[in-house]
């Protein structure tokens, strides 16, 4: 939840897209590592997953 007063907004935003990049970030490095341990994209495995349980609905 951002302040109320007017003057910290800007920083409060800045400091929440820092966050999200960062999260984005994190998760981007598990998946990059958990392909190179495996030897192979884990991408192409999630949309697999997603296409059949799309599909047996």
């Amino acid at each position: 939840m951002p302040p109320k007063a007017s003057h910290p907004r800007g920083l409060y935003f800045q400091i929440q897209r820092l966050a999200d990049q960062t999260y984005f970030n994190k998760m981007a490095d598990t998946l990059t590592n958990m392909a190179t341990d495996a030897r192979r994209s884990v991408q192409g495995e999630l949309g697999h997953l997603a296409h059949d349980s799309s599909s047996s609905t």
